[in-house]
């Protein structure tokens, strides 16, 4: 399948009753050095961050940091925040459930307005994790990297992940390439997209 699709290299994991059975890395992470894909081999996960991320703010929550109910604009300043106040108004509960209404990416040259009341429909939004993550990180004191390793990825047993561009994550990741197979654009945000 690797050749067919002209992939350079993946990882496989197997999981059974809780416990990871069998994994496996094949191909390169790096064509230009022909560095092997192994199991240990990190790749960058954007969106599957959010489900870690929401990990974090839960714990948050249950540490009385934050609460499901808190309203962004509870924590964020106007510094922080458009002028458009339902963005002030929208919660914790639906950003985590991308029922917030604001936009997946922030308009070019124009004020950020909702696109639907808070709570009223479904539509992804990564830019309202931007808002999100930066609550967190405000209410914790800590960069996200920290919260995330503090209470996510330590407790988790999650020895192999990073939410930042450590050294040993650079050094080791495989890297991604576009359809023309030129190594893609890293992503340096707090979530990739």
């Amino acid at each position: 399948m690797l050749k067919a699709h002209d992939v350079p290299g993946a990882a496989v994991a197997f999981a059974e009753r809780g416990s990871v059975s069998w994994v496996v890395g094949q191909g390169v992470a790096e064509r230009s050095t022909g560095r092997a894909v192994t199991a240990e081999t990190p790749f960058e996960a954007a969106s599957l961050s959010k489900p870690a991320f929401a990990c974090a703010v839960l714990r948050l929550c249950s540490l009385g940091a934050l609460s499901l109910e808190t309203e962004v604009g509870d924590v964020l300043g106007d510094e922080d925040l458009p002028s458009d106040a339902g963005i002030r108004r929208v919660r914790v509960k639906q950003i985590l459930t991308h029922t917030s209404g604001i936009p997946p990416d922030p308009p070019k040259g124009r004020m950020l307005k909702l696109a639907s009341a808070p709570g009223s429909r479904f539509a992804y939004s990564p830019h309202a994790f931007d808002y999100l993550q930066r609550m967190a990180v405000k209410v914790s004191s800590r960069p996200l990297a920290v919260l995330m390793e503090d209470l996510v990825l330590k407790p988790s047993g999650m020895r192999a992940s990073w939410f930042d561009w450590s050294d040993g994550f650079a050094a080791a990741r495989a890297v991604g390439y576009d359809v023309k197979g030129t190594p893609g654009r890293r992503s340096t945000s707090g979530f990739g997209g």
